[in-house]
């Protein structure tokens, strides 16, 4: 098909397929045109042994096709799953170090049939650079009511060391369907403080040489369009400053225009990030091109529940902010749109280079 999308929607659980502008068959290969049927609409699962077949020919241009739940589930469908790890976004996290806090699975009966059995769960610490930390291993006993999200307390993890580790957790359950989503992974990263009590807050692992990957977005003006990460910290944190990885766009050799800075609270309603609490611009002429660029506000701002946005906003077309795409990836990663925020399409692979540099506080009295 040509000029088509496809939309999955969270609040119905419906898959929209949109078809706009659809080929000929005589625009296909050859291989497709002598085909038994060389068109269909439809979907299947992996194992391509259950499926939904709508058509066996083209579909019209500007028309849609939707599949929706049913009622009552034609299918008795055997499905546990680890939803998230330690976060029910299964989003990055900071661990302080030298605390020990406890690591929890989310485990999610996917599936059309209530669980009975016991489900074994498994977990593995690794070290990002490779080599694992611990492993682990517990269970979610009475069984999972169809969708039912049980946790399940793997043990407490030591943060001893600072550095990022991944949090691998894996279920285990006799006649489960789909076993390609048994496990799932999480990036969990141990700060400490330096000795002016500053900590560095990233999810980027590697950090050395200008990176080969950048986002920038077309037709971006007046601090309108850009991107940003979401922190959130188990305690009180005061912000110093940014930093931002700011490179050439692609195919050119200068940065032409600044960027805003700015720290936003997490107390948006409906998903959508809060309000300002602090902004600051930074001319072009201000700008070392390809290398970190430090934000220091004019004062520190506090986030009692250290929980936050930072936002890299473009001052127009002439400035592109690096990207990583060395796992693992924190899953927390945003594209401003027409001051507009959604989840970055390449959230699941790919990381940006910010870094938030601050210090744990405490608010009591």
């Amino acid at each position: 098909r040509r000029s088509s999308d496809l939309i999955f929607d969270l609040t119905d659980g419906t898959i929209t397929f949109n078809y706009q502008d659809v080929a000929d068959l005589t625009d296909m290969e050859a291989n497709y045109q002598t085909a038994p049927v060389p068109a269909s609409v439809g979907m299947e699962n992996l194992n391509g042994n259950i499926g939904i077949q709508i058509a066996t020919a083209l579909p019209a241009d500007n028309s849609c096709v939707q599949f929706y739940l049913p009622t009552v589930p034609l299918i008795e469908v055997l499905d546990v799953r680890p939803d998230w790890n330690n976060n029910t976004a299964n989003g990055g996290f900071f661990v302080l170090k030298n605390t020990f806090g406890d690591l929890i699975t989310g485990v999610k009966n996917s599936g059309s049939l209530a669980v009975t059995d016991d489900v074994e769960v498994e977990a593995t610490v690794f070290y990002a650079a490779g080599g694992i930390f611990d492993s682990y291993e517990t269970s979610i006993t009475g069984g999972l009511a169809v969708g039912e999200v049980k946790e399940a307390n793997l043990g407490v993890f030591p943060a001893v060391q600072e550095g990022t580790y991944i949090l691998s957790s894996q279920t285990n359950l006799a006649g489960d369907i789909n076993p390609s989503n048994d496990d799932t992974d999480t990036e969990m990263v141990v700060v400490d403080s330096t000795a002016t009590g500053e900590m560095t807050l990233s999810y980027v692992v590697e950090d050395g040489g200008v990176p080969a990957i950048s986002v920038s977005w077309t037709g971006a003006d007046l601090f309108d369009d850009g991107s940003g990460i979401f922190i959130d910290l188990p305690f009180a944190f005061e912000v110093l400053a940014a930093e931002y990885f700011v490179v050439n766009p692609a195919g050119e050799t200068t940065i032409t225009t600044g960027f805003r800075s700015q720290i936003l609270n997490n107390d948006g309603q409906n998903g959508s990030v809060g309000t300002v609490l602090g902004s600051k611009d930074v001319a072009v002429e201000e700008i070392t091109p390809n290398g970190w660029h430090r934000v220091d506000f004019d004062e520190p701002i506090l986030v009692e529940d250290g929980s936050f946005y930072t936002s890299w906003m473009m001052g127009g077309t002439g400035i592109s902010l690096a990207a990583s795409d060395v796992a693992p990836y924190s899953r927390r990663t945003y594209e401003i749109l027409g001051n507009a925020w959604s989840s970055y399409r390449e959230a699941a692979s790919r990381d940006l280079y910010i870094r938030v540099i601050g210090r744990k506080v405490s608010t009591n009295g």
